[in-house]
């Protein structure tokens, strides 16, 4: 039982399945970001590779309780090997006058661990930088995504 565990894990996190990165591919993300009071939906975004290792998304923050947090935003997304990537994402809202703005950034770095050849799992760590244009808060936050990688072929 011990050398399957042992397999399994080494299996898991050394694994080099088939990045979906290549030019025309899909890519569906999501993850959950926040306290326990204040849990918002985060990153939900889809993204099209417009060249190899390289995708461009859109996507949605939408608060889930206690929170009327609700959101677009736009990212890229680099592939620096077939397991880590560089991400960013420029959050935009509107006030209740529907004045667009920008809200805060996100750039981080994430780590791929392939479940399949289509679904992988996503820890990274990153800087949130809040409230760009009313003098900024800065964060490090960890983050745990889930993706799923469409192919064109």
């Amino acid at each position: 039982m011990k050398k399957i565990i042992t397999i399994l894990l080494i299996a898991f996190f050394t694994n080099n399945l088939s990045a979906q990165d290549n030019k025309g591919n899909l890519l569906l993300e999501g993850s959950l970001l926040g306290s326990w009071t204040e849990i918002a939906i985060s990153g939900n975004n889809i993204g099209y590779y417009i060249s190899d290792n390289f995708a461009l998304s859109t996507g949605y923050v939408m608060g889930l309780w206690e929170s009327d947090l609700v959101n677009m935003n736009v990212g890229g997304r680099y592939h620096l090997s077939d397991n880590f990537l560089a991400y960013t994402d420029i959050y935009i809202d509107s006030d209740e006058y529907g004045d667009v703005s920008i809200s805060s950034l996100d750039l981080g770095v994430k780590t791929r661990y392939y479940a399949t050849k289509w679904m992988s799992i996503e820890p990274g760590v990153g800087i949130l930088v809040t409230n760009i244009l009313d003098g900024d808060n800065t964060f490090l936050i960890t983050k745990l995504g889930f993706s799923l990688h469409f192919s064109k072929n």
